[in-house]
């Protein structure tokens, strides 16, 4: 008790009193969904539904405890977690047993999303009276998945070892799935401001795939060398992983 007394007086000395305030609201409101979290998973409920409620009763709509300047790197701190989410679903994945399945996982990247897409298209013009781009839009938004959604439930079920190989199928199709979704978004939307459709945009779907994999295959030989030349243990190695996933999306906006 002493030591925290101690370190919470040499922070308050360097830091100014309205700042320790909203660090203390942050640190309130990550245990407060820590412990949510834990408590919904006993009575079978989503953590994700808990973390809702306590982003919009703490945000800025009711008791506004989060301090107003992480809405600036609200942004970065989404795409930070992403990264993360990604990484770790990554690590789990077997791609010898996504071999082993074939067609229906290259077919489950794109093909459940066509639908919802072509669905919308259709029934969108005709029930809310919009053009057909703007259903093309809105399907992509209501097609694309949510690997912070997708990804941690797998992860759950490829440690419990339920469903087989399905958990692995669908991690791997939430990737894909939001490449195809946000090249088809992007072009219908430049069409909108352009009022003109660019048919090679579509052949971003493709080539964004192959180009992602076959970089990350490069990456992923590469620190395999790297860890094989030198004794590095697992903090290190994943602090590594990560750094370089920072930079490749660092380098994806030049």
């Amino acid at each position: 008790m002493t030591s925290i007394v101690f370190y919470y007086g040499v922070i308050s000395f360097f830091i100014r009193k309205e700042l320790i305030s909203y660090v203390l609201k942050f640190i309130f409101s990550f245990f407060v969904g820590v412990i949510g979290g834990i408590l919904f998973e006993k009575i079978k409920i989503p953590k994700i539904i808990f973390y809702l409620i306590i982003g919009i009763l703490f945000g800025g709509g009711c008791l506004n405890l989060i301090y107003p300047s992480l809405d600036v790197i609200s942004d970065y701190l989404r795409q930070i977690a992403l990264i993360i989410i990604l990484t770790r679903s990554g690590l789990a994945l077997d791609f010898k047993s996504l071999i082993k399945i074939g067609r229906p996982a290259i077919l489950m990247c794109f093909l459940p999303a066509s639908f919802e897409i072509i669905g919308i298209i259709i029934f969108g013009p005709l029930l809310l009276n919009i053009s057909y781009l703007e259903a093309t839009l809105l399907g992509c938004v209501l097609g694309a998945v949510s690997p912070a959604i997708v990804a941690p439930r797998m992860l759950t079920m490829i440690e419990n070892k339920e469903g087989g190989d399905i958990p692995k199928v669908i991690m791997a199709r939430a990737s894909c799935d939001d490449i195809y979704v946000i090249v088809i978004f992007y072009a219908c939307l430049n069409a909108l401001k352009a009022s003109s459709f660019n048919f090679l945009s579509i052949l971003k779907i493709p080539s964004s795939i192959i180009l992602g994999v076959l970089l990350g295959l490069l990456i992923g030989i590469g620190l395999i060398n790297l860890y094989k030349c030198f004794k590095l243990n697992s903090t290190i190695k994943v602090i590594i992983m990560l750094g370089v996933s920072f930079l490749i999306v660092w380098l994806e906006n030049y």
